[in-house]
């Protein structure tokens, strides 16, 4: 198991935006008492991303300036409905993800209190009532399992081609292993 990071996260936010501004990973490093190693380890991926949607940002406003002014405004006007209806979609589905949970509750208590003791066909008719309870559940479960399923892939760590472990971890100098 990799050691605990002789650093508090706090020094780490600090050296990550050093780095992101130009430090070297070699003077961050120095300077800290850790690899420069350590420093790319943690940071290269995360900057690599920051970068990207910094560059995007850039991109999209140049292309906000570029417009007419009366345009820019009918284009930020829609960026805000889009943000609007993006927020109002998740509320919804998080509204449909507790109906779900309450129907699903209401499904096994109903459950629960049918005579056990009677047939499948004496019990018809409260079994009939809880599966449309509990279809009517799974209905509202629609909208939020869509939109998990279509972020499931931003919610997953990043590709396991970091490298990982205490010589990783030391730039390739793990001190525990010095002098073997």
């Amino acid at each position: 198991m990799p050691r605990k990071s002789p650093l508090p996260e706090a020094t780490w936010e600090i050296i990550g935006c050093r780095y992101l501004a130009g430090d070297s990973a070699r003077a961050l490093g120095r300077e800290y008492g850790i690899t420069e190693g350590a420093v790319r380890n943690r940071f290269s991926v995360r900057n690599t991303q920051i970068k990207a949607v910094a560059n995007q940002l850039v991109t999209a406003e140049n292309a906000l300036r570029a417009l007419p002014y009366s345009t820019q405004l009918t284009a930020l006007d829609y960026a805000n409905s889009l943000r609007t209806l993006q927020n109002n979609m998740l509320a919804g589905a998080s509204h449909s993800s507790v109906t779900f949970v309450r129907l699903s509750s209401l499904a096994s208590a109903m459950t629960e209190k049918v005579d056990h003791s009677k047939s499948f066909a004496e019990n018809y008719e409260e079994y009939k009532a809880i599966a449309a309870v509990q279809r009517t559940a799974n209905d509202a479960a629609t909208v939020p399992t869509a939109l998990l399923n279509a972020n499931k892939d931003a919610a997953k760590p990043p590709a396991p081609n970091v490298p990982v472990g205490l010589d990783a971890f030391y730039g390739g100098q793990n001190p525990d292993n010095q002098g073997e």
